[in-house]
């Protein structure tokens, strides 16, 4: 909360000295953009824990994940090329990941006997920040009716909630829910829960939380798997229709890049459902280099609004 005040009070303060100066433009801007969380992730192939052969783990290939973001911003204009701005966005992103298919061998408990089973694994981290970029615009010439434009800056984002779900499904004659994993930023937990497929073995193939054999599982985050904040750098180009003295309409392409390591490697999840004193896990694993593997946020988005002078 205390940096989103940071954020509003300083966009407020140069909307309102842009204002005296005469010298401002506002732009409201909506923004498609593709993002994606840079570095691996790992999934497990074959766990050992239920399964008669040995352990490894294979790299999860990304999907191309499509997010909204919109905001504000402000412009304070020194000629007819150059300004700078302060805007005030917010912005969905994250990372799906394409599903895993893996076909193994697995202990089945109700059965006393080792069973052939083809299970697949899924995915996706949602992420969303409220972001104050500041930049410096360069354009070819404003007084032209079509004119180019470049601009540079950093970001500040603040993390204002997440989420990261997991899913894991069996064959029969169709696929079945195994169990679906939801870590939620309101409740800072995650709880697991079997579908509704009668089984009594739960072997789950994610790397971040423990292996229930039944039933639901519940655990407290002692700590957010993510970092709160993120600084980046942003950049792009666009072209700018100018249709009156005071309106003007555009379109950019722009791509932002952060600088900081978005995962928090020591989070830990407290065991609910055993009496204590209950252990503790990593969330990003124990096992495997997951944990280790450092989050950077990155995206590419079209962003299209309207400008209005306000002199």
């Amino acid at each position: 909360m205390f940096i989103k005040g940071i954020f509003i009070f300083l966009f407020f303060n140069a909307l309102g000295f842009g204002a005296i100066a005469q010298k401002l433009s506002v732009e409201i801007i909506a923004q498609p953009q593709f993002t994606s969380v840079l570095g691996d992730y790992n999934v497990f192939v074959k766990e050992s824990y239920y399964s008669n052969g040995p352990s490894s783990t294979a790299i999860a290939e990304k999907k191309n994940t499509f997010k909204l973001a919109a905001g504000i911003m402000a412009e304070y204009n020194f000629s007819n090329h150059f300004s700078a701005g302060l805007g005030i966005f917010y912005s969905q992103q994250g990372q799906q990941y394409k599903d895993f298919f893996q076909s193994g061998t697995w202990y089945d408990m109700t059965a006393s006997d080792w069973t052939q089973e083809n299970r697949t694994e899924g995915e996706e981290i949602f992420l969303s920040y409220l972001k104050l970029p500041l930049q410096v615009n360069y354009y070819s010439d404003k007084e032209k009716k079509i004119c180019f434009s470049l601009h540079v800056g950093f970001y500040l984002g603040d993390l204002t909630s997440y989420k990261f779900v997991s899913h894991l499904y069996k064959d029969g004659t169709a696929y079945q829910n195994m169990g679906t994993s939801v870590m939620d930023y309101t409740t800072d937990s995650y709880t697991t829960t079997m579908g509704t497929t009668t089984v009594t073995t739960y072997t789950t193939t994610s790397s971040y939380f423990p292996n229930p054999s039944s039933g639901s599982y519940s655990g407290n985050l002692d700590s957010k798997p993510f970092n709160s904040f993120d600084v980046g750098i942003t950049s792009g180009m666009g072209i700018n229709w100018i249709l009156s003295e005071r309106f003007s309409l555009f379109a950019n392409l722009t791509y932002d890049r952060g600088f900081i390591d978005i995962k928090k490697q020591d989070s830990q999840v407290t065991d609910q459902t055993t009496t204590p004193p209950p252990p503790k896990y990593y969330f990003w694993g124990d096992s495997n280099s997951n944990r280790y593997i450092k989050f950077y946020n990155s995206l590419f988005a079209a962003q299209l609004g309207v400008r209005m002078n306000l002199k």
